[in-house]
């Protein structure tokens, strides 16, 4: 009777230990601040990646939930990734950044000066806004493009 009721204390104990820690760790994962982080880094890597076609870094850093709206209409994460590979980028000028910060979010505004080759059409290369949004993703331990929205026409 001792041997069972001390290896049903030691069964309990161990699963209230198990219970605490897990317990920990999730409070760790959805109160913990996230790191700073520098908006205009982040633009300038999705740039390069795209430059690049580097679509393994982009399906690493593109959300699941990911959104943009371009003058053509509304895309997810997919058909983004789509749209990018088919993107022929000439040069590039990313000026007159702004970020905000608000919890687990960045909004970045930036112009860009580009040439783009979209859908087989050749764009103008006059400056335009763009707007992008970021997400800390505790669980991936990295920043997440969320949204973005190229208004400019193609």
């Amino acid at each position: 009777m001792v041997a069972s009721n001390r290896a049903l204390f030691f069964i309990i104990s161990l699963i209230l230990l198990a219970t605490t820690f897990i317990g920990c760790e999730q409070k760790n994962k959805t109160t913990a601040e996230p790191p700073e982080a520098d908006g205009v880094q982040l633009e300038k890597q999705v740039w390069k990646a795209m430059a690049n076609t580097n679509i393994s870094w982009l399906k690493e850093h593109i959300d699941e939930n990911f959104q943009s709206v371009h003058s053509d209409g509304s895309r997810g994460r997919m058909a983004e990734i789509k749209l990018i590979e088919g993107l022929k980028l000439g040069e590039y000028e990313l000026s007159n950044f702004t970020t905000t910060k608000k919890n687990d979010q960045l909004i970045v505004t930036y112009t860009v000066s580009v040439t783009e080759t979209i859908k087989g059409k050749r764009t103008s290369s006059e400056p335009a806004p763009r707007l992008s949004v970021w997400t800390w993703e505790p669980a991936d331990n990295m920043w997440q493009w969320t949204a973005h929205a190229n208004l400019k026409p193609f």
